[in-house]
């Protein structure tokens, strides 16, 4: 609480997770990537909601669903409040960046360098 000036939640992250991006906020929770893993805390209390792992890029937030690149060269689609997968595109490439949305497709930056455009609605 700003106006108070006292911490309203914080909390620890497991020793060997460090925050490696921006942090992410929306309804569902805030969402560290910390390097292999996806956090998601809730944002009232801080209490963790779950915590993915195989993560190779940050998780972009759209429309109550996370998308983000896995260690088995693909893309997942997930739940954001639960975490559950629900689609997943192989891609042979390991996504390295936060994918990027604009206007019905997404972007997504690789490991070798390469720069690939998807329609992620048509995604099964």
């Amino acid at each position: 609480d700003m106006a108070a000036n006292i911490i309203v939640w914080e909390t620890q992250l497991p020793s060997d997770a460090q925050v490696f991006t921006d942090i992410s906020v929306d309804k569902e929770g805030v969402f560290l990537f910390t390097g292999s893993k996806i956090f998601c805390f809730n944002k009232d209390t801080g209490a963790l909601i779950y915590a993915l792992t195989g993560a190779t890029s940050p998780p972009l937030l759209r429309k109550g669903k996370i998308y983000y690149g896995a260690d088995n060269e693909t893309l997942i689609v997930a739940d954001a409040a639960t975490g559950k997968k629900q689609k997943e595109l192989a891609l042979k490439e390991t996504v390295t960046a936060r994918p990027a949305y604009d206007f019905g497709i997404m972007i997504l930056g690789t490991e070798s360098g390469k720069v690939m455009v998807i329609i992620p609605d048509a995604i099964k």
